[in-house]
């Protein structure tokens, strides 16, 4: 008897968790979904787009400055990645092409 209390007792702590944090669990989810895309989709360009979902969703749920922050941290998110595989990011025959797409795609998250 006492377990099934405690279990509950953890129940409800785990949802009171959820609901005071369901923006940030949201904007957290959704930028591990575009990572684990980034990870295994061949085209990378085509899934640089999706990163201006959690920066849209961060601002909408906590303005300006939170917004921002996503966008920073999505910047370094990319730059993270593209450190470690550099050969995901160097397919395409033309590097200044690439190179073109991710800072307009930078200065996009940014602006």
């Amino acid at each position: 008897m006492k377990s099934g209390a405690s279990i509950q007792l953890m129940m409800d702590q785990l949802k009171q968790f959820i609901m005071r944090n369901r923006e940030k669990i949201l904007v957290g989810i959704i930028l591990v979904a575009v990572f684990a895309g980034a990870y295994f989709i061949e085209e990378k360009s085509v899934i640089l787009n999706f990163y201006f979902l959690p920066v849209l969703s961060a601002g909408h749920f906590f303005w300006r400055c939170m917004g921002l922050l996503t966008a920073i941290f999505s910047i370094l998110e990319v730059a993270i990645f593209a450190s470690f595989f550099p050969e995901a990011f160097l397919k395409m025959k033309k590097l200044l092409s690439r190179l073109a797409k991710l800072s307009s795609w930078v200065g996009f998250l940014s602006w």
